[in-house]
């Protein structure tokens, strides 16, 4: 099993140009940490930062995939948390190489609990509609609540919770599993991360849950919940 994250290009409009090139980002499966558990802040850097993002499961197995059919190869999502040493959260935006040491280490994924895809568009959407088609599956946004605390891991003194909308980006999907593909056999079951664009500063006591939105019971439960000591 396999986890990655697509950084996809980004393009200098005003030049009509990439302003740089897309990174794929890969990790162990020892690097996955289950929703609900506390996750301890190495020590190996300064300081850690905690990024929201949409998680997807692959529906089936494959190479080579083109945008046209990347459609049924979406499964299950969720919403993950990626941890990082502050420093590398540029490069790591940026698609640059980094010291596999910084980045793939045990429990730097958090995968909350797994929800059910939307039906695949028929008749099947052209490949340049293919991201519309994603979009239509998986969900645009989350609700994230992080908690910072106040004192150390085991006293804390005070709390404060901040709740924000996410925004996600899947329609990012067909790109994704194409260029991942192309040198890489999708199994059943593998994950693709796409990050969101918040960060936030991690110490001892924080937390975050993050939540479907909406109302009712349903969205009142978090489907990713951690802690952080």
């Amino acid at each position: 099993m396999k986890i990655s994250t697509y950084i996809p290009p980004i393009t200098d409009i005003a030049a009509g140009v990439p302003g740089r090139g897309s990174g794929i980002y890969m990790w162990a499966d020892s690097c996955w940490l289950l929703s609900d558990r506390p996750l301890y802040i190495p020590d190996f850097a300064e300081s850690f930062v905690a990024i929201p993002a949409l998680a997807v499961k692959s529906a089936r197995l494959g190479k080579s995939i083109p945008p046209r059919f990347s459609l049924r190869y979406i499964g299950d999502w969720t919403a993950s948390i990626i941890i990082l040493p502050a420093g590398i959260e540029s490069d790591f935006r940026s698609g640059l190489p980094i010291d596999i040491a910084s980045l793939c280490f045990d429990n730097a994924i958090v995968i909350g609990d797994w929800q059910k895809s939307r039906p695949i568009p028929e008749p099947l959407p052209p490949a340049e509609k293919a991201p519309d088609g994603a979009s239509q599956m998986l969900p645009d946004k989350l609700e994230i609540v992080f908690t910072t605390a106040s004192g150390d891991a085991d006293t804390v003194t005070e709390s404060i919770e901040r709740r924000q909308p996410i925004t996600l980006s899947p329609g990012q999907w067909p790109e994704a599993i194409t260029s991942i593909s192309q040198n890489n056999v999708i199994k059943t079951g593998d994950i693709t991360l796409f990050p969101a664009d918040v960060s936030y500063r991690l110490s001892p006591g924080d937390s975050i849950r993050i939540f479907i939105p909406g109302d009712g019971a349903v969205h009142d439960t978090p489907i990713l919940i951690t802690k952080f000591k």
